[in-house]
C-alpha cells in the first residue's frame, strides 16, 4: 500500500501561499465566494497532487489562526512561505511557532515574490530566515526562490519535495485505535453526510461501525474516498472522506472525532505539560481563561498549575486544563494555547492524562506521578494508569485509550505486571479489569481500621455487618472489596461470622453476671423449642433488659447458634436441624406436605409454620406447588 503524504503551507497573509500551491498542483484552493471576492484565504483549502499527496493551504490572516492550526495539526512536511519584498512578518513568526509547538519534523522555506525584490535584498531576507530557523527543525532546510509571475523555481521545489517523499516512503504502521479529526462536514445529495480529515491512527474499512465524538453518535461507514476515488480501506496518514450513515449534517462539525466506540471518553479535564513561548507577552496565572486548539477543535479553558501559581515566558510546567465543553483525545496529543483576548498564540503543550483522577495541585506526589506519565517507560505508564484509576478497576480498552498504545502492546505490559504481582485482574473475558496491588493493600488497611473502630464502639457485638462495612467503603469498587475481604480472611486478620465481619483476635468479654445470663438464655431457648417469643417477652422471661436481650440474641446469631427464619422469628440451630430431619422423614412416605401436615409434625403454630416452610423453600429443602410442598 502506498504511503499518503500530507503537506501544508504556513506564512503571513498575502505572501503567496495559494499562488504557490496553484503553481505546484494546478489547483486553486480558495473555494469560498468571500475568498474569491477578497483575494485572501479564510479557511483551509485542499489540493490533490498525484495519487498520494495532499497539499493543505492555510489562511495567513491573524483572525483565522484557529483555521491554520486545524490545517497543520497532522502534517508530514511543511512549506514555510515568506514574501521576498516583505520578509518575516508577525504571522510568519506565529505560524512558525505553531509548527514548532506541534513538533512538525520536516519542511522547506520558499521565498516568494522574488520578482519584486533585488538580489541584495533577497540575501538579507535569507539571513533573517536563518536567524529565525536556528535551533529548529528548519535550521538546515533549503531556502528556495519562487515567483508566481513566471513560476520560476517551481521545478526545483517540486523535485525536492518528490525526492523527500521518495526517501520517506515507508508506510506508517496503522497502530492504535482508529481516529480521524474532522475538519470539514457537508451533505451530498443521495448519499447524506460526509466528513473529511486525516487518519491520525489505526485503520478503517467500509461497513465498520464507528462513533462520532463528543456527541457519542453511533454510525456505520457507508463509503470511503481518498483523493475523490472510492477505496475499501484507509490507514494512518490517509487524507480521506467518510460517508456516514444516519448522521445529519447539523450533528457533526469541525472539531468532532470519528473513532471506535469503546475506546474514547469525552472529558472536561486534561492534565498536561505546558510550554510558554519565549516571545509570549504575558505570563500565565492560575484560573486564567485561555483558548485551547486541540487538533481541529477550539475550546475555552481555565488553567490550574501543579506546584506553582504562575508560568513565565519560555518556561514549562504541568497544569490541568478545565474545559468549558468536552473533548476527546489521547495521551501525547499536541495542542496550541492562545490568549483569550487579544487572540495571539502564547504557547502549547501535550496531553499527559485525558481523564485525570482528583490530584492535589500542591502535592509533590502529583508532580512525580505526572513526570512518570509523561516520560516513564511504557510499562511504568500502564502501571501508573492502573494505580491512579480512581479506586476502580480499569479495562484494557481504557488503558489503550489513555496511553495511546495498541491493545496487543497493553496486554503484553499487563502480563508482565501481573507476573511481578504489581497488579491483578478481576472478572472474566470481556469484563476483565485490572487493579493495582497498592490500592488493594490500601483497601485492606481501611477495612481493618473500620472493623477495629466498630469493635471499640460496640464491644458486646461480635462484628460489623458486611453490608454496613462495604457501605462505608463505597468509593471502592465492590469486586475489590470482596477480594480485599477474602485475602484478609486468608491472611487470618479477619473472620467472617454468619452475618458479620470481625477481627480474628476479637472476642466478646462477658462479665460474670453476663455469662450467667448468657447460660440462662441458652437454657430458655431450649425450653421455648419452636415457639420462641419476641424480644420483649424473651427478655422478661430471662430476666434481663430489652437492650441486654438484644445483645444476647445478636451474639448467638453471630455465633451461629440461632437462625432467623424471618425478621421476627428465630430458632436455635439445633431445633431447626430437628425440624429439617422431621420434614425429610415425612417425605419418605409422602409425596407432598401441606401446612396442616407441617403443624402436626413440628408442633408449630400456623403463624410460625408458614415462615418456616418459606425458609425451607429458600434453602432448597422444599419446593412449593400450589398449596403444598414437595421435596426439592
Amino acid at each position: 500500500m502506498q504511503k499518503h503524504t500530507i503537506i501544508g503551507t504556513a506564512g503571513h497573509i498575502d505572501h503567496g501561499k495559494t499562488s504557490f500551491v496553484r503553481a505546484l498542483t494546478g489547483i486553486d484552493t480558495d473555494y469560498l465566494p468571500e475568498e474569491k471576492k477578497r483575494g485572501i484565504t479564510i479557511d483551509i483549502g485542499f489540493a490533490y497532487w498525484k495519487d498520494s499527496i495532499t497539499i493543505i493551504d492555510v489562511p495567513g490572516h491573524e483572525k483565522f489562526i484557529k483555521n491554520m492550526v486545524t490545517g497543520v495539526c497532522n502534517l508530514d512536511f511543511t512549506v514555510l512561505i515568506i514574501a521576498a519584498d516583505d520578509g518575516i512578518m508577525p504571522q510568519t513568526r506565529e505560524h512558525f511557532d505553531i509548527l514548532n509547538l506541534l513538533e512538525i519534523k520536516d519542511g522547506i522555506v520558499v521565498l516568494t515574490k522574488t520578482d519584486l525584490a533585488d538580489k541584495e535584498w533577497i540575501e538579507l531576507v535569507k539571513e533573517e530566515i536563518k536567524d529565525l530557523t536556528k535551533g529548529t527543525f528548519l535550521e538546515n532546510s533549503e531556502i528556495f526562490e519562487f515567483s508566481a509571475i513566471d513560476e520560476s523555481g517551481i521545478r526545483e521545489i517540486r523535485n525536492h519535495i518528490l525526492s523527500w517523499i521518495e526517501k520517506n516512503s515507508e508506510v506508517k504502521p496503522s497502530l492504535g485505535i482508529f481516529r480521524l479529526n474532522v475538519d470539514r462536514s457537508f451533505s451530498v445529495k443521495g448519499f447524506g453526510t460526509v466528513v473529511t480529515g486525516t487518519v491520525v491512527s489505526g485503520s478503517l474499512a467500509v461497513g465498520e461501525e464507528v462513533e462520532l465524538f463528543p456527541q457519542k453518535l453511533k454510525t456505520k461507514v457507508r463509503k470511503i474516498q481518498v483523493h475523490q476515488k472510492d477505496v475499501s480501506q484507509i490507514q494512518t496518514g490517509d487524507r480521506t472522506a467518510l460517508n456516514l450513515a444516519g448522521i445529519e449534517k447539523n450533528e457533526t462539525k469541525r472539531g468532532s472525532v470519528v473513532s471506535i466506540s469503546e475506546f474514547l471518553e469525552p472529558t472536561l479535564f486534561l492534565d498536561t505539560q505546558i510550554q510558554l513561548l519565549k516571545s509570549s507577552p504575558i505570563s500565565l496565572q492560575n484560573r486564567m481563561r485561555l483558548r485551547v486548539q486541540l487538533a481541529t477543535k477550539e475550546v475555552f479553558a481555565r488553567i490550574y498549575f501543579y506546584g506553582q501559581k504562575e508560568l513565565k515566558a519560555g518556561e514549562k510546567a504541568f497544569a490541568q486544563l478545565r474545559l468549558e465543553e468536552p473533548v476527546v483525545c489521547l495521551k501525547n496529543d499536541k495542542f496550541i494555547l492562545r490568549r483569550y483576548s487579544p487572540e495571539i498564540t502564547i504557547g502549547g503543550g501535550k496531553i499527559v492524562d485525558t481523564n485525570p483522577p482528583k490530584r492535589k495541585l500542591s502535592a509533590p506526589k502529583s508532580i512525580e506521578t505526572l513526570k512518570t506519565l509523561e516520560k516513564g517507560t511504557p510499562q511504568e505508564l500502564v502501571e501508573n494508569l492502573i494505580l491512579h484509576s480512581n479506586l476502580d478497576p480499569i479495562r484494557t480498552s481504557e488503558i489503550s485509550a489513555k496511553s495511546g498504545f495498541e491493545i496487543s502492546k497493553v496486554e503484553t505490559f499487563l502480563t508482565e505486571l501481573e507476573a511481578e504481582e504489581k497488579i491483578f485482574r478481576l472478572g472474566k473475558k470481556s469484563k476483565t479489569a485490572f487493579y493495582h496491588s497498592e490500592n488493594l493493600i490500601s483497601a485492606q488497611r481501611k477495612m481493618l481500621g473500620l472493623v477495629g473502630i466498630f469493635h471499640e464502639r460496640n464491644p458486646k457485638s461480635l462484628g460489623i455487618k458486611k453490608a454496613e462495612l462495604f457501605s462505608k467503603l463505597k468509593q471502592i469498587a465492590l469486586p475489590v472489596l470482596e477480594l480485599a475481604l477474602e485475602k484478609l480472611v486468608e491472611e487470618k486478620k479477619l473472620k467472617q461470622n454468619q452475618n458479620s465481619v470481625s477481627l480474628l483476635s476479637f472476642a466478646i468479654t462477658l462479665s460474670e453476671e453476663e455469662q450467667k445470663n448468657y447460660d440462662k438464655v441458652l437454657v430458655s431457648l431450649e425450653k421455648f423449642g419452636v415457639s420462641t417469643p419476641n424480644l420483649e417477652d424473651f427478655s422478661k422471661e430471662v430476666g434481663v433488659s430489652s437492650e441486654q436481650g438484644k445483645i444476647f440474641l445478636d451474639l448467638l446469631t453471630e455465633e451461629g447458634k440461632i437462625i432467623w427464619i424471618s425478621p421476627k422469628f428465630y430458632l436455635l440451630k439445633s431445633k431447626l436441624e430437628e425440624l429439617k430431619n422431621k420434614t425429610l422423614k415425612f417425605f419418605e412416605t409422602n409425596d407432598s406436605l401441606n401446612v396442616t401436615d407441617f403443624k402436626e409434625l413440628s408442633n408449630c403454630s400456623r403463624k410460625n409454620s408458614i415462615p418456616l416452610l418459606e425458609f425451607f423453600d429458600s434453602i432448597g429443602l422444599t419446593k412449593r406447588q400450589g398449596d403444598v410442598r414437595i421435596r426439592n
